[in-house]
């Protein structure tokens, strides 16, 4: 049986077109897993996730999600070193309106 553990969390957005972080943890264990990031089906708008790679993301350059879409990242990996890091920090939601949200759950070990 293989040992694993799970965080888990929500996010929404506070005011559309301010973005705001998945979460403000780093996952530093030497397996992550996967990260799965579901829109709340009761959101009434589309949410928009991802990095522009200066701690933002906007309607133009995220990756659209709409109420109950599921996005999947496999972040499975190894370093010799045992220092690979998922920081779920780096990871940005906003809207063009409204107030919606994410589930997350990452899965490492």
């Amino acid at each position: 049986m293989a040992n694993f553990n799970v965080i888990s969390g929500q996010a929404a957005v506070a005011s559309a077109g301010t973005a705001v972080q998945l979460a403000a943890t780093t996952v530093a264990y030497r397996y992550v897993r996967n990260i799965v990031i579901k829109a709340d089906p009761d959101n009434t708008v589309d949410v928009f996730i991802g990095n522009d790679n200066a701690g933002d993301v906007t309607t133009s350059n995220g990756y659209q999600m709409k109420p109950g879409d599921v996005l999947t990242l496999d972040m499975t990996s190894s370093s010799s070193d045992g220092d690979e890091r998922l920081d779920i920090s780096s990871f940005w939601i906003d809207s063009a309106s409204g107030t919606p949200g994410v589930h997350y759950i990452v899965t490492y070990g």
